[in-house]
């Protein structure tokens, strides 16, 4: 069995070279971001320091599931 240091400081575990997205990227510069640094999330900041939030793949697929819904949905309607 694996033993963890229950006394091991997240500090210690962070990575210090921050990758970030300003609030006002697009979804193409996250999905580009993520993909170039083969990371699962990022920070979203505001003015370079502000933490307005994360975006994470899953919150990517969500939203391009969205339009592929909608533009299905849109196709099958000038279809019938």
């Amino acid at each position: 069995m694996v033993s963890i240091n229950e006394n091991v400081l997240i500090s210690k575990l962070l990575g210090r070279d921050v990758i970030s997205l300003n609030e006002d990227n697009t979804i193409y510069d996250a999905i580009n971001l993520l993909a170039k640094n083969k990371i699962g999330a990022l920070p979203v900041v505001k003015n370079q320091k502000i933490l307005c939030g994360i975006i994470s793949e899953r919150d990517i697929i969500r939203e391009l599931a969205k339009d592929i819904k909608k533009n299905l949905k849109n196709l099958l309607l000038v279809q019938s």
